[in-house]
């Protein structure tokens, strides 16, 4: 029982938290890389989107166990990066703050996808990898 809505968000908030942790951690324990590790990651986070996806519009940031939790999965995705960017699975030249903020906007952009009926968990996935590490442009810099 919770005395009210917002209560009812916190816990929700930290079960996603938990529920996301755990399938990050579950998918990637025999990864061979840290890339390998990151295009995992997408692919156990996909299949939470349903749950997950109306966290995303909630103002809980200002709740400080939820920020706390929210900031340490950004600080382990940057670090997660780093190394696959210290490995060559991400392009060295490309800031890390700028590769981890497309990597959680491209999350978002693929749950939306698989939230919509568009696409399966695993077809967005894919595409938000796909899209991270080849980008949506042809053959050549057009600009």
């Amino acid at each position: 029982h919770f005395q009210g809505r917002d209560d009812l968000m916190v816990a929700l908030a930290g079960a996603a938290i938990a529920e996301l942790d755990a399938a990050v951690d579950a998918a990637t324990a025999d990864a061979a890389s840290h890339t390998e590790a990151l295009r995992l990651s997408l692919d156990a986070i996909m299949p939470l989107a349903d749950r997950q996806w109306f966290l995303a519009r909630e103002p809980l940031e200002r709740v400080p166990e939820i920020k706390a939790g929210h900031d340490r999965q950004l600080a382990e995705l940057a670090e997660s990066v780093a190394a696959a960017k210290r490995e060559g699975g991400l392009d060295p030249a490309v800031p890390t703050p700028w590769i981890v903020q497309a990597y959680d906007h491209l999350l978002y952009a693929a749950w939306e996808l698989v939230r919509a009926g568009e696409a399966t968990p695993a077809q967005a996935a894919a595409l938000a990898w796909r899209t991270l590490t080849t980008g949506l442009g042809g053959q050549g810099d057009d600009r």
